[in-house]
């Protein structure tokens, strides 16, 4: 607080009385005389009373002459006229109680007074005067004279409550009250005049600003959302969802889902709502059930009766059974022929496989005839050697051998001739033989019937051979006597005994058993048996498992594998009893949400396309659509979220994507370098490396300077392996000591390398393995090894070598067996050191066809001669020896009938037995003519050809005749057939046509009934039943099938459509018994006609149509168009209401999943086809129950009002 001296108040007080009358106010601040600090207040002046000399309790004196009152009511201090009157001081010559306010508020007196009447302040300028609110001071004549400030100047009153203080009237009046808001409910807002504002928190309730959360409430200042806002409407085909601003959403999906029936997949979500898809497919592959769905628990298969095909071609009649095809008869596949074997294969049927046996090709001069091709080849020239060199043989193809006499050498039979010479077709004797053979061991003479005969005599003789003893004369022959014992048990050694070396076991090659059946074709090596190539153990049979037993050979044993069984409507087949069992349908959903599903056994799974929503997978197209069994994608969905650190992107999985993108961008701080965006903002990038790759300094990075490297003292390496405690000095790796290699190893050299430290690297020097029995030691691997052992062998038979390691080698005499060099010695020994000869070979051999001696180099030798032998084989004839062995040439054996093998035996001679091979017995009525007993004969054939119009019977030369009958024999079954030209008439049962129309065109004027048909090939020909209609419209009609209307049985999404099993085959006439007949899937056909039935009322329509089968046209789902007209459609059946627009007619007529029909034509009331509500027509659904009939809501429209009735239809093709 200012102060004045008194001196100055009494100078401002002069100058307030020489200037009143100017109006210039001159105010002092007071001095309180009694302050303790010596200065007086300016609240001190706020009662100042006159208390001129006595005047004791009188009012208070106001001289012109005392000072204006100070205004002590403003906040700031302020003195005002109208506040405080000081008393006249003129007159006071001493101090009078203060009784004003000191200023603290307080009504009582201040405790000490103030001094008299104040001065004003003096002043040399402006600058030297007190600043006082709301006031303009100036220094005039060396006192502070004061002005009120301008009006509105701004002030402050001390008051922390008010805002926009200012000057009125010189003085500083409160502006308006600070409301303290800071926009913040959850927070209390209150003011004090000293502290100012304040904002206490307060739990309250609020709002987050987001529609989606709910009872949102204060937190710590803080509005806290509350719980999320439920936004479900339980429809799968939105995306539940929620904005902030707008509140729930339902964003239309496009996706799969489920529309609560199980006959339908694929369901897809359509603006909004779910959409039923294709129908199930609800073919079992099962040919003797029915199909069906049921929309809640989703297919059914009842069992049916009738033909099949049990894919086994091997089988004919197969007919169902509780639901399972039964294989019928076995099928007969004997050609009659006897090059050919018979055999069916269940995929393809009969097959017959050319033989290469013997046969019989009808010519008495050929034998050994052999199949080839299927056919029986000739074969060699039948040999008619009569046996006798006095006639000419030659063959005659009917007659078979012929012989006549002829001039030439012969024998008489007799061997003691010799010159015999043939004399009218016999022999005659010639001169006698001269019976010598030269042999000590034989008396010769002479046996007609053998010839010369040397008898055998049992005289001792010498063999020459020291393996033998107590030879003798035997057969002729100097014998030798018992053999040493040489067999080593071993079939892979030839044993012999070498007159000179006695026994040897030489390796053969020879086959062998191993003892293991599991290999062919064994064989000896190096004298042990070893093991052949292994059995082929392979049935060809997927459903066995192939293995060879060692002591059985192979084995089949059935498995449990998976296999084919050539249904291309089954899957996972599997082995069982040896036989491919049948798995279960395949899963021929495509995952194509544009193709509808089927499965044909032959060909498997079709996938046919269609027109539905889809979605192609791609999140960044909407509302896509099937076209071409591929989903075209719709239109692109725009993704731009406005972030520059997001890369704006579709996913074609997850739709849009906002990735973050790798921008460059700086976060300010020096430690770290490439700063990019990241997570959709900008990041810090990678830490600055500070790394200065020097182990002496300590790195490290100052964010505001950057990277630091101080000096250290730390161990380090000098980058040399070959230095030890290398340690840092002034930032740098110092070297330490030098690394000492050594490990003691001849076999290495020591080494360092600077970069890899101490390295022993493996010589190849030279070095010693310590052994006085090796020689050339060398390393090898960083080891000594030994060199080659040293040859202690002194090349003497009769000395025991060997070799000391230390002494090294030695000789020790033995008495083992040795060679003298003589190979006419045999028992060689050693004695003192050396060989000593044995005792003289003996060289015999046994041979008559060799002769005996012995050199000493060669040893014994056995050389060829040319004497007269007998080899013991009786098989052969005249022996003699020929190349040191004894032979004849081999003996034929023919009986000249093929009804006996004939062989020879070595031991009797030529044999025959009777065989059971096919022959020919000469008669065309037989087959599998066969031997037995010696004797051919065959089977009388069957000439019934089946056919009721042919005459049976058999020629022996030309075989079985079936001439025609008479014509207009009556034939067939049934339905009247007549025989024609050996034939039964066309649609009996015995000669089914493929179709009506082939019946009308082949017999015109043939009356409509019932006739047989057939269809397929080979063992896959069925015939089967059905109505003809050859008069209606030109005739030729085939009748494929008869729906009822009231009954669900050819309901638009039932079985009967799709699977080809007949149902009801044994109704084929036009009755009202429902029926679908093989028809449906056999005949052909390029027009439909549908006979209707409402009441008593029967109308007939034609539509064209092209197909394969009513079947084919039917069954894959997809439209066909045809044009015949809405009037034409109603005229079909009787009462009929139809909506006037939309008309889409033909075949498998639908339009979103509602109103559908197989065969008619669907309405609607707007021009579009979008929602029809009537139908007309075969096979339909959507209609109140009716599947064959009319149907119309009469609520929308049509021309006859609401119907809803069922017709009964016969469709028949052309």
């Amino acid at each position: 607080m200012r102060t004045l001296a008194a001196a100055t108040v009494a100078v401002l007080a002069l100058a307030l009385c020489r200037c009143g009358d100017e109006g210039v106010a001159v105010i002092a601040e007071p001095v309180d005389a009694a302050g303790a600090d010596g200065t007086a207040t300016r609240a001190d002046l706020g009662a100042a009373t006159d208390s001129t000399g006595g005047d004791s309790g009188a009012p208070a004196d106001t001289a012109a002459g005392d000072l204006p009152p100070l205004d002590t009511t403003g906040s700031s201090g302020e003195v005002a006229t109208e506040d405080v009157a000081l008393t006249d001081a003129t007159a006071d010559g001493v101090d009078s109680p203060d009784s004003g306010d000191s200023g603290d508020g307080l009504a009582s007196p201040d405790s000490a007074d103030i001094a008299a009447d104040t001065a004003p302040s003096a002043c040399q300028t402006t600058a030297d005067c007190p600043a006082l609110p709301c006031k303009v001071a100036a220094c005039t004549a060396n006192v502070c004279v004061y002005a009120d400030a301008a009006e509105a100047s701004p002030c402050n009153d001390n008051n922390a409550c008010t805002l926009k203080d200012t000057c009125t009237a010189g003085q500083c009046v409160a502006g308006a009250s600070d409301l303290c808001d800071d926009q913040n409910v959850c927070t209390a807002d209150t003011c004090d005049p000293k502290a100012g504002c304040s904002h206490a928190p307060q739990d309250v309730p609020c709002s987050d600003g987001n529609i989606c959360t709910q009872n949102d409430a204060c937190k710590a200042a803080i509005c806290a959302a509350g719980a999320p806002l439920a936004c479900a409407d339980g429809n799968p085909c939105t995306q539940d969802g929620c904005d902030a601003k707008a509140g729930c959403t339902f964003a239309k999906l496009t996706g799969p889902c489920d529309d609560g029936s199980a006959c339908t997949v694929g369901d897809a979500c359509n603006d909004g709502a779910c959409l039923p898809g294709a129908a199930t497919a609800c073919d079992d592959g099962k040919p003797c059930t029915l199909d069906g769905c049921n929309p809640k628990t989703g297919c059914t298969a009842i069992a049916q009766a009738g033909p099949c095909s049990d894919g086994d071609a091997c089988t004919l009649g197969d007919a169902c059974q509780q639901g399972e095809c039964k294989p019928g008869a076995a099928a007969n596949c004997d050609d009659a022929n006897p090059c050919t074997a018979q055999a069916c294969d269940p995929a393809k049927g009969c097959a017959f496989s050319n033989l290469a046996g013997p046969c019989n090709d009808g010519s008495a001069c050929t034998g050994g005839d052999a199949c080839q091709s299927g056919v029986c080849i000739p074969g060699a020239a039948t040999n008619c050697d009569d046996g006798n060199p006095c006639t000419g043989d030659l063959c005659d193809p009917k007659l078979g051998c012929q012989h006549s006499p002829q001039a030439a050498p012969c024998s008489d039979g007799s061997a003691c001739s010799v010159g015999d010479a043939c004399n009218n077709g016999a022999c005659a004797p010639g001169k006698a033989a001269t019976c010598s053979d030269g042999n000590p061991c034989t008396a010769d003479s002479c046996d007609p019937a053998k010839g010369c005969a040397f008898a055998d005599t049992a005289e001792p003789c010498a063999d020459g051979s020291t393996c033998t003893q107590g030879d003798t004369c035997q057969a002729g022959a100097c014998v030798p006597g018992k053999a040493i014992a040489c067999d080593d048990a071993n079939p892979c050694t030839f044993d012999t005994c070498d007159p000179t070396k006695g026994c040897t076991f030489a390796a053969t090659a020879q086959p062998c058993d191993d003892g293991d059946a599991c290999t062919l074709g064994d064989t000896c090596a190096n004298a042990a048996c070893a093991p052949g190539k292994p059995l082929p153990c392979s049935d060809g049979n997927p459903c066995t498992d192939d293995a060879c037993d060692k002591a059985k050979g192979c084995a089949f044993t059935d498995n449990q594998q998976a296999c084919d069984d050539s249904n291309a409507c089954t899957k996972g087949d599997v082995c069982k009893a040896g036989v491919c069992a049948a798995g279960v349908p395949p899963v021929c959903d495509d995952q194509n949400p544009c193709t509808t599903e089927t499965c044909d056994p032959a060909k498997g799974c079709k996938n046919v396309p269609n027109t539905l929503p889809c979605d192609d997978g791609d999140a960044c197209t909407g509302g896509d659509n099937c076209a071409k069994a591929g989903c075209v994608p719709g239109k692109a969905v725009a993704c731009i979220d406005g972030n520059p650190c997001t890369d704006d992107a579709c996913n074609p999985a997850s739709g849009c994507a906002f990735l973050p993108n790798a921008a460059t961008c700086s976060d300010g701080n020096a430690c770290t370098a490439n700063d990019s965006c990241k997570s959709g903002s900008c990041a810090a990038g990678v830490t600055q490396g500070c790394d200065d790759a020097n182990a002496c300094t300590n790195d490290w990075c100052d964010p505001g300077k950057g990277c630091v490297h101080q000096a250290n003292g730390a161990p380090c390496d000098d980058g040399n392996a070959c230095t030890a405690g290398d340690g840092c000095k002034v930032g740098a790796c110092a070297s330490g000591s030098v690394l000492q290699c050594a490990d003691g190893n001849p076999c290495t050299a020591d080494a360092c390398d600077p970069k890899t430290g101490c390295t022993f690297a493996a010589t190849s020097d030279p070095c010693s393995d310590g052994s006085a029995c090796t020689a050339g030691d060398a390393c090898k691997g960083g080891v000594c090894l030994p060199g080659t052992p040293t040859n202690c062998d002194d090349s003497n038979a009769c000395t025991t070598d060997s070799c000391d390691p230390k002494a090294g080698c030695t000789a020790v005499a033995n008495n083992w067996p040795c060679d003298d060099g003589d190979l006419c010695t045999v028992g060689d020994g050693c004695k003192a050191g050396a060989c000593a000869g044995g005792k003289s070979l003996q060289c015999f051999d046994g041979n008559p066809c060799t002769d005996d001696a012995c050199a000493p180099k060669a040893g014994c030798t056995f050389g060829p001669n040319a004497l007269g032998c007998d080899d013991g084989n009786a098989c052969t004839g005249p022996d003699g020896c020929i190349k040191g062995a004894c032979g004849g040439a081999a003996v034929v054996c023919d009986d000249k009938n093929p009804c006996t093998t004939d062989y020879c035996d070595a031991k009797t001679g030529c044999q025959t037995v009777a065989n059971a091979q096919p022959c020919d017995d000469g008669t065309a009525c037989t087959k599998a003519d066969v031997c037995g007993a010696g004797k051919c004969a065959g089977q009388a054939i069957a000439c019934d050809d089946g056919n009721p119009c042919t005459g049976d019977s058999c020629d022996a030369k030309m075989g079985c005749q079936n001439p025609a009958v008479a014509n207009n024999t009556p034939c067939g079954a049934g339905n009247g057939g007549l025989c024609i030209a050996g034939a039964c008439s066309l649609g009996s049962s015995l000669n089914p046509a493929t179709s009506c129309k082939q019946i009308l065109d082949t017999l015109p004027g043939s009356k409509s009934a019932v006739y047989y048909l057939y269809h397929g090939t080979g063992p896959t020909k069925t015939t089967y039943q059905a109505y003809c209609d050859l008069a209606t419209q030109g005739g030729g009609w085939t009748l494929v099938l008869k729906a009822d209307g009231a009954k669900g049985t050819f309901g638009y999404n039932g079985g009967m459509w799709t699977t080809t099993l007949p149902y009801n085959a044994d109704a084929p006439a036009l009755d009202a018994t429902e029926a679908k007949l093989a028809s449906y899937v056999a005949v052909a056909h390029k027009e439909v006609l549908l006979v209707a039935k409402v009441g008593t009322a029967t109308n007939t329509l034609v539509l064209p149509a092209t197909a394969t089968s009513l079947h084919a046209l039917l069954a894959s789902g997809a439209y066909t168009k045809t044009a015949v007209g809405r009037v034409a459609w109603k005229a079909l059946m009787a009462g009929s209401s139809l909506q006037l627009n939309c008309n889409q007619e033909g075949f498998n007529t639908q339009i979103g999943g509602w109103l559908a029909c197989r065969m008619g034509i669907l309405n609607n009331q707007e021009n579009d086809c979008a929602t029809p509500d009537s139908f007309l027509g075969v096979g339909c659904t959507g209609g109140s129950g009716v599947t064959t009939g009319n149907y119309a809501n009469g609520s929308w429209l049509p021309d006859n009002g609401g119907v809803s009735f069922a017709a009964f239809v016969w469709v028949l093709v052309r």
